[in-house]
């Protein structure tokens, strides 16, 4: 994978395992579009995002065990889009504190 470095215009590899992330946060954007149907927690959105990925043939699987991101790996990259979600529209609750 490519990735733009901001600060200096220049391009580079990103370092690490390809995974299906940046995938995940678009889906999870398109989700959470004004006029869409919201789910009622963070969990229920990272558990749908699981089913739709899950049913993707060119998902990215554990070499080791052929599994797909987990859930809370899912919720973890997608919080930051429930948040923003979550300020611009009312209708998006607020997880509960763990």
């Amino acid at each position: 994978m490519t990735v733009k470095d901001r600060k200096h215009g220049s391009t580079f590899s990103k370092p690490g395992r390809p995974s299906d992330r940046d995938r995940v946060r678009n889906e999870a954007r398109k989700r959470l579009a004004p006029g869409q149907a919201v789910p009622k927690s963070i969990a229920a959105l990272a558990r749908d995002l699981w089913k739709w990925l899950d049913q993707q043939p060119d998902a990215r699987r554990s070499p080791r065990d052929d599994q797909i991101m987990r859930i809370r790996t899912i919720t973890k990259h997608v919080s930051p889009i429930w948040n923003e979600a979550k300020e611009a529209d009312p209708r998006v609750r607020r997880p509960r504190p763990s």
